[in-house]
């Protein structure tokens, strides 16, 4: 018999599960970067889960990976002063947060705001070509998601579109 308070056996129990580790662990995140080649503006999306508890981040990844069909990224930061390891489990790029993410924010529910938001970016950015420069929307969004995340590190809306 399954655990009922363990990840593995009910789609829905799953999914509200991993809805509940994001809501407490876990961040929506645009990370400012600017192409090498082109020195063109873009936000890089991610969904990021941080926990020092290594079952939770493998329960993670097998959600993630029945749910969506897709492969999270899965780093092991050195240990901490407390002398825990540290572990983080992403789920980055538009292709991948396209597929899950309208799923993801349809069931969030205390950073439900952060997740329509990256839903809203990464809908968007399916509309464009690869290489297209952020709109005034797409920097409204990550300032909007910085606030709510209260990020210390701000971007404005004068930020450059272009390195020169």
């Amino acid at each position: 018999m399954a655990d009922m308070g363990q990840p593995g056996g009910n789609q829905l129990f799953d999914l509200g599960w991993l809805v509940g580790v994001i809501d407490s662990d876990g961040s929506y995140i645009l990370s400012k970067q600017y192409h090498h080649r082109s020195k063109v503006l873009y936000f890089f999306p991610s969904i990021e889960i941080t926990n020092d508890s290594e079952d939770l981040i493998s329960n993670c990844n097998m959600v993630i990976k029945k749910l969506f069909k897709v492969g999270p990224y899965i780093d092991i930061k050195k240990p901490r002063k407390n002398g825990k390891i540290g572990y983080k489990i992403s789920l980055r790029g538009i292709k991948r947060l396209h597929k899950s993410l309208p799923i993801i924010a349809k069931h969030e529910i205390s950073k439900k705001k952060q997740a329509e938001l990256l839903l809203e970016y990464v809908s968007n950015r399916m509309t464009v070509n690869k290489g297209t420069p952020v709109s005034n929307r797409d920097i409204d969004i990550a300032i909007a998601l910085r606030e709510l995340n209260a990020s210390k590190d701000k971007i404005t809306r004068d930020i450059p579109k272009r390195l020169k």
